[in-house]
């Protein structure tokens, strides 16, 4: 062999295991990712079904939350499927919020928002992972299809004046399992 194939070759070795380092990276970064934030609420003695609240506003420095809004605060949770199903009950509040449904990819798996609720009232969603388990049809519900999900509230908050109001609702927001 030539000096040049050798080069050749090893360069395209180089190539082909940057590629496919790549290709495993993009695959499994963000499942990763929510392992390494479900590891850490652990470490602070947070389990499935607990809420974890962020009660002052996040920066780009917050590695949670991939592209925090600065006018937001974020309650997070995991949830798993024996654990299922779950009710989750929201306080009357006026402004947006809004609970993102992941799997452990980050696929939403589903969504809540203000325009779900009725307008200053309570409201509750029940979370399913089999459509047969679904007690109360007239309810808001989600089915998921993934053993694990993370979670995301996200509630809007107009001044910093309004700060402690809003972290009364997070501590207000409750997710109950319905087998148990």
């Amino acid at each position: 062999m030539t000096f040049g194939i050798i080069i050749l070759l090893i360069l395209a070795t180089f190539l082909l295991g940057g590629i496919a380092g790549l290709f495993v990276s993009v695959l499994l970064y963000p499942k990763w990712e929510i392992q390494k934030v479900k590891r850490h609420m652990k470490k602070e003695g947070i389990g499935y079904g607990e809420w974890k609240h962020v009660s002052k506003f996040v920066d780009h420095h917050t590695k949670v939350i991939v592209k925090p809004n600065c006018e937001t605060l974020y309650s997070l949770a995991f949830i798993h499927k024996k654990d299922g199903p779950y009710k989750l009950t929201m306080p009357a509040f006026d402004t947006y919020f809004s609970f993102a449904f992941l799997d452990e990819n980050t696929n939403v798996q589903g969504y809540f928002t203000n325009t779900d609720t009725i307008e200053n009232k309570e409201s509750s969603f029940l979370i399913y992972y089999d459509e047969n388990e679904i007690l109360d049809k007239s309810q808001a519900c989600i089915i998921l299809d993934s053993k694990l999900c993370w979670i995301i509230g996200r509630f809007g908050v107009g001044s910093l004046e309004d700060i402690p109001e809003v972290n009364k609702i997070q501590e207000a927001i409750r997710l109950v399992k319905l087998n148990h």
